[in-house]
């Protein structure tokens, strides 16, 4: 969460091993988009309208997990944020 925040993405507080981040986009472009990255994400489609799809990243994480591999899943999530191949804005900045 403080590694997303940083890079200016909202994420909500999560008190266990499980960070859902819901962003606007396509679930396929997202798990591929994050599976070039090597990056293994489970996604859903969530939204109701299918004109603006709306997607949820599961992102389950454990001890066993390296504070690069943070990083490197994190700075993935805010480059595609940024990303016009996405076609989308896909996450909300956070607010200052």
């Amino acid at each position: 969460q403080q590694r997303l925040t940083t890079l200016g993405i909202t994420a909500p507080h999560a008190p266990g091993p499980l960070l859902y981040l819901e962003v606007a986009g396509d679930s396929g472009q997202w798990q591929a988009a994050l599976a070039r990255r090597s990056l293994r994400v489970v996604t859903s489609a969530c939204g109701r309208d299918p004109a603006e799809p709306v997607t949820r990243l599961r992102l389950q994480l454990t001890a066993l997990h390296e504070p690069a591999q943070l990083d490197q899943l994190a700075e993935s999530i805010a480059r595609l944020n940024d990303s016009s191949r996405l076609c989308v804005p896909l996450l909300q900045p956070v607010e200052a």
